[in-house]
């Protein structure tokens, strides 16, 4: 009877374990957004490359400063700076880091030198 009543009970702990982990996993795999990425874009002799950027929504892009002098990645163009986003200033092999959530052609340049422009088209849903 001992036998019993423990085969029964370990069979019934096994399936709460194993409940119990799958609801875990559950509720854990929102958090974990498989649909977002990451991209990289460069800052090289006073230039972005790529110069045009085609990526997903939710996708993050960092760009790398390579060059050895400041530059900055300011949403907009020279003339109307939008604020969708700005690094600021950044030195050599400094980085700056933005997600675009939403679909749309975003424009940006560099503070310090209004000729660097480039563009990131935020394509899908």
């Amino acid at each position: 009877m001992l036998n019993m009543l423990t085969l029964a009970h370990l069979r019934r702990l096994r399936t709460c374990t194993l409940v119990a982990a799958l609801g875990w996993v559950a509720i854990m795999a929102p958090l974990a957004h498989a649909d977002d990425t990451t991209t990289s874009a460069d800052i090289i002799q006073f230039g972005f490359e790529p110069a045009t950027l085609q990526v997903a929504p939710g996708t993050t892009v960092t760009w790398t400063n390579h060059d050895s002098i400041i530059h900055s990645v300011t949403s907009g163009t020279p003339d109307a700076a939008d604020g969708a986003f700005d690094s600021g200033f950044f030195d050599q092999n400094g980085t700056y880091s933005f997600t675009f959530t939403d679909a749309g052609e975003y424009a940006y340049f560099c503070m310090r030198h209004n000729f660097m422009r480039a563009s990131v088209s935020v394509v899908g849903s």
